[in-house]
């Protein structure tokens, strides 16, 4: 994804409050916010998707998504 440094800003970059889905807030907030977000077709990082954050801690991750998709505020864990 690229996103303008200026729409960060103005969304208020990361919300700490969602640890294990910090980027998919932070989408959500863009898109809400009336941001334009761009995609490039080109690969520049593959992921390692083996023993990695969303691996380790898909229960985590998936609670706070919900959280940013209903936008509540997630409980502290």
């Amino acid at each position: 994804m690229l996103i303008k440094k200026d729409a960060m800003e103005d969304v208020g970059y990361y919300d700490e409050n969602f640890y294990y889905s910090q980027d998919y807030k932070l989408y959500i907030d863009l898109l809400k916010a009336g941001k334009k977000l761009k995609q490039l077709n080109k690969v520049l990082y593959e992921l390692n998707t083996e023993d990695n954050i969303s691996t380790k801690h898909k229960k985590e991750q998936r609670y706070y998504a919900n959280c940013a998709r209903r936008n509540k505020k997630p409980a502290n864990k």
